[in-house]
């Protein structure tokens, strides 16, 4: 815990390195936390380096990490936050947002965006591999595809048009043998 100066504020801020850091509120026991910026000073220059700081690891991430992991397809943090709920787990759903989101930036769920403009969430089976979804519109069921045509086509196209550093996200949406019949 770093060192605690006391001054005319209504709290505490907390001092890191000799400057203030006054984080917000919600930052506190969300897995959220800030970056480490660390300064050093060579020969007439300044470098800094910033090293993202590890999150926390809680019971209610793990709860939520595991509902995700407990089903199939994609699923809205409602939907998860629901099934929490229904398993009796003492869980907030803006905390569920939270570890969702956290889990996505790690790179351990994938994330959509639905047509209607929700985001569902979905624990990836292949983390760290770059690879498209075909998603059933009826139960959110997903599959993990390859699709080596689009790669060859997206690097055709930036090569045309000059660009470099390309990313791109193909998600496929249609209806599963399952909720067709």
């Amino acid at each position: 815990m770093p060192p605690v100066e006391t001054s005319s504020l209504a709290r505490p801020v907390p001092m890191v390195h000799g400057i203030r850091r006054p984080y917000p509120r919600s930052w506190r026991g969300a897995g959220v936390q800030p970056a480490v910026v660390k300064l050093g000073i060579g020969a007439g220059n300044v470098e800094s380096v910033s090293t993202p700081a590890k999150p926390r690891h809680t019971a209610q991430a793990d709860a939520v990490r595991e509902a995700l992991e407990r089903v199939d397809g994609f699923r809205s943090a409602q939907e998860v936050y629901d099934a929490l709920r229904g398993d009796a787990q003492s869980v907030g759903l803006t905390t569920v947002y939270r570890q969702l989101q956290g889990l996505a930036a790690r790179g351990v769920a994938d994330v959509i965006v639905s047509p209607d403009g929700t985001t569902s969430y979905r624990y990836c089976r292949a983390p760290g591999t770059h690879h498209h979804h075909l998603v059933c519109r009826g139960c959110g069921r997903a599959e993990e595809v390859e699709g080596p045509a689009i790669e060859r086509w997206t690097s055709a196209v930036a090569e045309q048009f000059g660009y470099t550093d390309v990313d791109h996200t193909v998600e496929i949406f249609g209806i599963c043998s399952s909720c067709a019949r």
